[in-house]
């Protein structure tokens, strides 16, 4: 949603911009209109003109999108185990991504202790969980099925998946696992929202040497 001010003295009205993020795309919305009116043009200056101009964001993402995977900051690729080195499926709109992690801690309560307060022991630490958020969109007045499909093969797997992310390469996480996906209700055929749940996944031999 946007609001428009307008100033006396100027030709083209000033325009204030909000966006409530990806489950509510940005709409630009200009006036031709002069003086300190408010919120609302004179009627006499729309009176045989078209004096309303409005800039989709989803059509400009749509535009983007058909074209190819979008530039992104920091992109975010996934792939099978058994799929080839060229395999990657990568989004095409940056997603974003959050990382939380936890260490196990034990704490121990000192018999008759003078001091207030726990022994606490780091016993382990804990899987990072990982966030992923984002939006596909689908060129033209159509539903983004290709890239639902591989994101569910994805989710299918038996097994972790590869990674690739440069936030994540920070925490040294090279595969994960992911736990649930959604995919709630997104205004516009051709847009649909998902979001992903995932833990890391480092390999850990079970035996034992002796």
């Amino acid at each position: 949603m946007g609001k428009i001010f307008f100033n006396i003295g100027k030709t083209t009205p000033d325009v204030v911009v909000s966006s409530d993020g990806l489950r509510d795309p940005l709409r630009v919305r200009t006036t031709q209109a002069l003086g300190g009116f408010g919120a609302l043009p004179p009627y006499f200056l729309l009176r045989d003109t078209d004096g309303v101009q409005t800039a989709d964001a989803d059509e400009i993402r749509a535009e983007m999108a058909s074209v190819g995977t979008v530039s992104s900051v920091m992109p975010l690729r996934l792939k099978r185990p058994t799929d080839g080195v060229t395999e990657w499926f990568t989004f095409p709109l940056e997603p974003l991504v959050s990382v939380s992690g936890r260490n196990e801690i034990v704490r121990r309560t000192v018999a008759k202790g003078r001091h207030a307060g726990t022994v606490k022991e780091r016993w382990s630490r804990g899987d990072y969980e990982i966030s992923i958020q984002g939006v596909f969109i689908a060129a033209g007045n159509r539903y983004p099925a290709e890239a639902m499909r591989r994101l569910r093969d994805l989710f299918d797997t038996a097994d972790h998946l590869d990674v690739e992310h440069e936030l994540l390469l920070l925490f040294g996480i090279t595969r994960l696992v992911i736990e649930s996906v959604g995919f709630p209700h997104t205004k516009g055929l051709q847009n649909q929202n998902f979001e992903i749940k995932a833990y890391s996944d480092f390999p850990t031999s079970l035996f034992i040497p002796i």
